[in-house]
C-alpha cells in the first residue's frame, strides 16, 4: 500500500499484558524502546504466522534488541526497532497471528480513537476504485476484446497495482496483462501462475459483469485468488499428511476477512462438479472434509483454488483500501502456507532401493548424497530454452538447497546467479565446454608443453575433470607427484582458553566467512581503516581486539565462531600465529587481512549459545568466554577434541559443469571413465572401482560427492548421438520452451502477445519435424520492447533456424509462420509463380507490419493455449 511521507502519530498496542508505541517512518514501522512484548509465543504463532514474522522476532532477541524484563516475565525493546509493516511488529509484540491495521490505535484531540487501518484510508483520502468507469470503457471494446483487453489494462492496472503494493511476505503484485480474445479482464499477477509448475499462485481478475469465467464463475467486480496450480503431481497431498502442515492450511483457509467478504474453496473437476464452499470462522469441519477428498485423491489433478470477491459497491466505497488491505492480509498468508505445501511436496520420501543380487548393504559413507539428486545428470532439450540458465539452480541445489528455497522463482535470480558465482569462485563448481578439438588430455590428464625460465619443459598436468575429483575429495595426489604429509597439527592445550569471535558479524549469508571456513582460517577486519600489517607494530599503535587477535590468542585455544547472539556456526582449535595476508582471496583485498590457521573441529552448527555456555554473545568481535573450559564446551556441543580422521581430503560436494556435452567425441574424452561414472562404482558403494591411470599410474576412484551435470542441445543434427555406454549412466532430464515466461506487448494500443507467438511456431515445428526441434523462448527475451525488436528477433535470429531445420524448403517455412492464411503484404515469405517456376521471397516490408506477427497466432483459440489470458 502507499505510505504517506514523514512520521505518523503515535500509536499504542495493549494485549496480554504488553504494551507498546508505535509510528509510521520513512515508510517502515518504529517500535519504540520501552515497549514490551510477550515472552511466549502462541501454538498458532508457531504453526501459522508467516515465516518472516518468526524470524524477524528470533533476530530481535539474538541481537539483543529484545531483552527479558527483570522478572522475566516479558521481553522489553532495548532500543527503536524498524519493521515492515504495522501488521509485523504485531505478529512479534504479541506472539500470535495479528492485523497490525486493527491492534495499533491512537487517541485523537477529541478523545475519539483511530486505528492504524483507519488512519491510513484518511491519508490516502479514502479513495475508492472508478468501477462504474471501468464498467462504462469495457463496454465500448465487447467487439474487439483484444484491443479491450490492452486499452483496460493501461488505464486501469496501474491504480489497481499502486493499491495492492505493500510489504508482503509471500505475494508479488506485478503487470500481467489479460489479452485474450474470448472475456474482457484487467489482471494483477500477485505471484507464481495458474498453469506453471514452480509453487502456488495468486491474482487478482477484474470482470465489468458477471460473465467471467475461468475454471469457476467470476462475479463482477475484484476476485483476488490463490492456489495450487494444474498439473500432475502428489507432493502436496503427501505433504498434508503431517499434522502441523495439515492444520496450518486448516487456519489460514479459514482466517477471518474483513467484514462483508468471504472466501470459497474449489477443486478440479477430477473431484465432482465445481463447488464453491464457503470458508472462514464456523467453516473449520466443512473445509476439512474437503481438504481430506483433496489429499485422499492420489493422482488427481493437484489444482486448488481459493477466491475473495469485492464487489461492485464496495470497490466504490470509502472503505475500499482498508478492505482490500485485510483481503491481500489474508491472501499473502494463505499464499505462504501454499507455497510452504509445495516445497515441503517437492521431496518425495527416499524409496527403498532393490539390491542387486549377491552384495552386502552399503558400506558407512564419509559423504551422505543431497537425496532426490542424481550424480550425473544431462539437461537436454531445442536451443534457446535456458539449459546453461538451468544449470544455476541444479548446482544449488546440490551445494546450497538452503539458499535455493530462500530465493525462489525471478525475483530471486539475480541473487541466485550471486551465490553461483561465488560458489565458482570459492572452487566448488567447475565449468567446461565440449567441442571437436577437445580430448583425453584436455579433460583427464595430459603432457603439456611448458615454458621456464626461456626454456621448454613438457610436464604432465591434470585436466579439468581430476581437478573436480579432488575439489570433491577424491583421494587423488597431483599429477607431479605425491604430496609431502601434513604435519601433525597441534591439538587442544590442556590450559586452553575459550574464545568467540564474529567473522561478517551476523550476516546470513556471508562469502568472507565461508571462505573462512573453508581455508581453515580465522579472519578479521580492520574496522573500517585501511589494512596494515600488524606483526611489528607497537602494543599502543593497535586497538583492543587487535591486541588480542594477534597476542592474546593461542596456538591450541580453542575458538567459537559465533553467527549470532545465541548462534554457535563452528568450533575449532587455534593452529597457527598471526599473519597479514590481504591476497589470499579478493575478498580479502580491501578488509579481512588478518588471518589465523584453524582446524575446525565442526561446522555447520547452530547451537545455542545460552544453551551451552550460559550466556549470550555480547557485540564485540572478539572476546575470552571466561567461567568455562574447553572440554565442558566441546563436550556441550558434542564434538571430539580428536575426532576420528576423515578421508585425505574430507569430501564435500562439487559440481562439474560440461556445456555441450555432446559436441565432443564422448568416447576419446572419457577415457576409462566411463565405467567409474557410475553411481554403484563410486568410491564407497559396495561395487565400487577403480582404474589406473595410463600416464601417471595413479589409482582413481571417483567419490560419490563429485555431481555432473551436462547440457544438450537436441535440435543439432551434426553432432554425433552420445555413446551409449556413456548414456545409461546419466539421468535425462527435458528442458522444453516456456512461453508463459515472454510478454505481452502494447504495439501502438495493439496487442502483440509473444507467448501465443511462440506457441503457434512451435505447434507447428513440432507437427512437421519432431519436438526436438522447437525454438526455446530466450530467442524473444534480451531484445527491446518495440515491433522493431521482435522484428530484429524474427529476422536475425529465429528465421535463419528455419531455414536450417527446413533445409531451404520455404514451402515449410511458410506453413510454420501461417503466411498462407495472411495477406501478402504481411507474409514474410512471399511465394511466386506456379508449378516448377515458384520461387520464394523474404518480404522485408512484413517485419514492420504488426498484423505479421498477430497473423501468426490468429486462427488459434484461446483456450488452445495452455497460459492464462
Amino acid at each position: 500500500m502507499t505510505t504517506p511521507p514523514g512520521p505518523s502519530p503515535l500509536f499504542e498496542l495493549t494485549s496480554s499484558g504488553v504494551q507498546a508505541r508505535g509510528q509510521e517512518r520513512d515508510g517502515g514501522w518504529v517500535v519504540l524502546a520501552g515497549s514490551t512484548a510477550r515472552r511466549d509465543v502462541t501454538e498458532s504463532f508457531e504453526r501459522s504466522a508467516a515465516p518472516g514474522y518468526r524470524s524477524r522476532r528470533q533476530e530481535l532477541i539474538e541481537d539483543g534488541t529484545l531483552q527479558l524484563t527483570a522478572d522475566g516475565a516479558a521481553y522489553e525493546f532495548t532500543r527503536d526497532a524498524t519493521f515492515r509493516s504495522s501488521t509485523e511488529a504485531a505478529n512479534v509484540i504479541t506472539g500470535r497471528p495479528a492485523d497490525g491495521s486493527r491492534s495499533w490505535v491512537t487517541t485523537l484531540p477529541d478523545r475519539s480513537q483511530q486505528t492504524h487501518g483507519e488512519w491510513l484510508a484518511a491519508q490516502r483520502g479514502a479513495q475508492a476504485f472508478p468501477f462504474s468507469r471501468f464498467a462504462a470503457d469495457a463496454a465500448q471494446y465487447t467487439e474487439d476484446r483484444v484491443k479491450g483487453n490492452l486499452v483496460l489494462d493501461r488505464r486501469y492496472a496501474p491504480p489497481l497495482l499502486e493499491a495492492m503494493t505493500g510489504d508482503w511476505d509471500a505475494l508479488e503484485p506485478t503487470r500481467s496483462p489479460y489479452s485474450g480474445r474470448e472475456q474482457l479482464a484487467v489482471k494483477v499477477g500477485l505471484g507464481g501462475g495458474v498453469k506453471t509448475d514452480g509453487g502456488a499462485f495468486a491474482r487478482a481478475l477484474l470482470f465489468a459483469d458477471g460473465s467471467g469465467f475461468e475454471y469457476v464463475p467470476f462475479p463482477a467486480g475484484l476476485t483476488l485468488e490463490a492456489g495450487l496450480p494444474d498439473g500432475a503431481g502428489d507432493g502436496p497431498r503427501t505433504a498434508l499428511r503431517d499434522a502441523g502442515t495439515w492444520g496450518a492450511l486448516l487456519s489460514a483457509l479459514n482466517a477471518p476477512l474483513p467484514a462483508g467478504l468471504g472466501a470459497t474453496l474449489t477443486l478440479n473437476r477430477d473431484f465432482g462438479p465445481l463447488a464453491l464452499l464457503p470458508l472462514g470462522p464456523g467453516q473449520e469441519q466443512e473445509a476439512a472434509q474437503v481438504l481430506e477428498r483433496y489429499r485422499d485423491g492420489l493422482g488427481l489433478s493437484r489444482r486448488l483454488r481459493v477466491g475473495v470477491s469485492l464487489p461492485p459497491a464496495l470497490l466504490e466505497s470509502p472503505d475500499f483500501p482498508q478492505v482490500l488491505e485485510g483481503a491481500l492480509a489474508y491472501l499473502d498468508r494463505l499464499l505462504g502456507v501454499l507455497n510452504d505445501l509445495m516445497q515441503a511436496g517437492g521431496a518425495e520420501p527416499e524409496p527403498e532401493v532393490i539390491a542387486v543380487p549377491g552384495t552386502e548393504g552399503p558400506r558407512p559413507a564419509t559423504f551422505t548424497p543431497v537425496p532426490g539428486i542424481p550424480l550425473n545428470q544431462i539437461l537436454y532439450g531445442p536451443p534457446g530454452t535456458g539449459k546453461t540458465y538451468r544449470v544455476v539452480d541444479e548446482a544449488l541445489a546440490v551445494l546450497d538447497p538452503a539458499f535455493l528455497a530462500a530465493h525462489p522463482g525471478p525475483a530471486g535470480r539475480a541473487a541466485r546467479k550471486r551465490r553461483y558465482d561465488e560458489l565458482l569462485a570459492g572452487g566448488q563448481i567447475s565449468f567446461v565446454t565440449f567441442h571437436q578439438s577437445f580430448g583425453y588430455e584436455d579433460f583427464i590428464e595430459g603432457i603439456k608443453p611448458v615454458m621456464r625460465g626461456g626454456q621448454l619443459f613438457y610436464e604432465l598436468q591434470d585436466g579439468v575433470f581430476l581437478e573436480a575429483v579432488r575439489s570433491a575429495g577424491g583421494d587423488l595426489p597431483p599429477a607431479g607427484g605425491g604430496e609431502a604429509p601434513a604435519s601433525a597439527e597441534p591439538p587442544v592445550r590442556p590450559d586452553a582458553q575459550v574464545w568467540r569471535m564474529y567473522v561478517d558479524g551476523t550476516a546470513p549469508v556471508s562469502r568472507v566467512r565461508d571462505l573462512a571456513l573453508a581455508r581453515g582460517e580465522l579472519r578479521m577486519g580492520s574496522f573500517g581503516e585501511a589494512p596494515r600489517d600488524l606483526t611489528h607494530r607497537d602494543a599502543d599503535e593497535l586497538g583492543g581486539r587487535q591486541l588480542l587477535f594477534r597476542d592474546s590468542l593461542r596456538v591450541g585455544d580453542l575458538v567459537l565462531l559465533a553467527t549470532g547472539a545465541d548462534r554457535i556456526g563452528a568450533v575449532g582449535v587455534v593452529t597457527g600465529e598471526y599473519r597479514f595476508d590481504p591476497h589470499g582471496d579478493p575478498a580479502f583485498a580491501t578488509d579481512y587481512a588478518h588471518a589465523r590457521a584453524v582446524r575446525w573441529l565442526a561446522t555447520g552448527l547452530s547451537a545455542s549459545a545460552s544453551a551451552v555456555l550460559g550466556r549470550t554473545f555480547s557485540p564485540p568481535t572478539l572476546q575470552r568466554v571466561a567461567g568455562v573450559n574447553a572440554a565442558g564446551v566441546l563436550a556441550a556441543l558434542g564434538v571430539a577434541a580428536h575426532p576420528a580422521a576423515p578421508p585425505t581430503p574430507a569430501q564435500r560436494p562439487h559440481v562439474l559443469v560440461i556445456d555441450e556435452i555432446n559436441r565432443g567425441n564422448i568416447s576419446r574424452i572419457f577415457g576409462e571413465l566411463i565405467t567409474l561414472l557410475e553411481s554403484s562404482k563410486r568410491a564407497g558403494a559396495p561395487e565400487a572401482l577403480s582404474a589406473t591411470l595410463p600416464l601417471s599410474r595413479r589409482t582413481l576412484s571417483i567419490p560419490p560427492s563429485l555431481y555432473v551435470i551436462g547440457t544438450m542441445n537436441t535440435a543439432d543434427r551434426s553432432l554425433t548421438l552420445l555413446d551409449a555406454a556413456l548414456r545409461r549412466r546419466f539421468v535425462f532430464r527435458p528442458v522444453w520452451p516456456q512461453p508463459e515466461l515472454l510478454p505481452v506487448l502494447d504495439i501502438g494500443g495493439t496487442a502483440l502477445d509473444l507467448r501465443k507467438f511462440l506457441y503457434a511456431i512451435n505447434g507447428r515445428i513440432e507437427r512437421l519435424l519432431g519436438r526436438e526441434q522447437v525454438i526455446g523462448h530466450a530467442y524473444l527475451l534480451g531484445l527491446p520492447a518495440t515491433l522493431g525488436g521482435v522484428a530484429s528477433a524474427v529476422r536475425e535470429r529465429i528465421l535463419p533456424l528455419l531455414e536450417e531445420y527446413f533445409f531451404d524448403d520455404w514451402s515449410k517455412i511458410r506453413e510454420v509462420l501461417a503466411d498462407e492464411g495472411k495477406p501478402e503484404e504481411a507474409q514474410f515469405v512471399q511465394r511466386t509463380g506456379s508449378g516448377a517456376e515458384v520461387r520464394y521471397r523474404v518480404n522485408e516490408q512484413a517485419f514492420g507490419h504488426l498484423d505479421a506477427f498477430t497473423g501468426v497466432y490468429a486462427g488459434v483459440s484461446d483456450r488452445e493455449f495452455p497460459f492464462d489470458g
